[in-house]
């Protein structure tokens, strides 16, 4: 009886769902807001008080659907239908909260990286090297084993410490053309030491040919005019100037950087379009002091 009343009494918001449940040996009775309904399986009271709201294994599907009909397991939640209301909306992400950033694919070094041999400035790579003949397997290894050497366009070495008892051949790297300007005697200078040695690749360019070479106590430089394959129109050829002065002219820089001025200057007037790049080692000695209009790179001690 107290049962029957307590079905009978008005319903609360709060147990509008599922209000109780009565165990008993034999049956299962769920008394909810409609009508008691009687299940075909009994259940242990530990059974219902431990019953998974998501899953039940060990029901069948008739018994399982009559425990969703009294509140005593949760329905699987369907999939929302597609609506224009819940599909996916596409955010316009500011410029900064981006991960890509525009332009990307087709920026200056994904081109580089795709043509490394057509670049508008050639690549260089410089060292004072202190004797090249006995460093040729260190170049071969690097070339093998650094892209960056190996994809670069002009290799400029200084103190190189050649003379005429090393040949060509002992000095030459595959797919580069060697350019050398050894130190000659001359007064007040020393014989051994100093020397010029250029590589230029021959993927980017095949007609270069030395139009200066000067060796003094003061400075050594070579001159070399390039035509590569690929040269944009506002340059006629490329003027690579390889430099170096020796540090016992730390005294006289003035006096070397005048004499490097000279030479240069009589290329810049032969050639007036020529791109001009400078690259070599200049023992303190500040080239801008004689060349206002000429960019440095590199401005500090290496």
């Amino acid at each position: 009886m107290a049962a029957r009343k307590h079905a009978a009494a008005p319903l609360s918001p709060v147990r509008s769902v599922f209000l109780c449940f009565l165990c008993y040996a034999s049956t299962c009775i769920c008394l909810s807001s409609s009508r008691p309904l009687k299940l075909r399986r009994t259940y242990s009271r530990e059974f219902l008080f431990a019953i998974d709201r998501t899953t039940l294994t060990d029901i069948n599907p008739a018994d399982a659907e009559e425990l969703r009909d009294c509140g005593l397991l949760q329905r699987p939640a369907l999939p929302p239908t597609p609506t224009t209301a819940t599909s996916p909306q596409w955010k316009r992400h500011r410029r900064c909260m981006r991960k890509q950033k525009r332009g990307k694919r087709a920026g200056i070094q994904t081109r580089l990286a795709a043509s490394p041999h057509r670049p508008a400035i050639p690549t260089i790579t410089l060292a004072n090297v202190r004797s090249l003949e006995n460093k040729q397997d260190y170049l071969r290894l690097l070339r093998t084993t650094s892209r960056t050497v190996s994809e670069c366009c002009v290799l400029v070495f200084v103190e190189t410490w050649l003379n005429d008892s090393v040949p060509d051949c002992a000095i030459q790297l595959a797919r580069l053309t060697c350019y050398r300007a050894d130190r000659a005697l001359v007064e007040g200078g020393k014989t051994r030491g100093g020397g010029l040695c250029v590589y230029i690749s021959d993927a980017w360019c095949s007609d270069a040919v030395v139009v200066c070479q000067h060796c003094s106590s003061l400075v050594e430089c070579m001159v070399i005019k390039c035509r590569p394959f690929y040269l944009p129109r506002e340059f006629s050829a490329i003027l690579l100037v390889a430099i170096y002065i020796p540090p016992g002219s730390n005294n006289n820089r003035s006096e070397a950087l005048y004499e490097l001025h000279q030479h240069i200057s009589d290329q810049q007037t032969a050639h007036p379009d020529a791109f001009l790049i400078l690259a070599g080692d200049f023992n303190h000695a500040n080239p801008k002091s004689v060349f206002p209009q000429l960019h440095r790179h590199i401005n500090f001690p290496t």
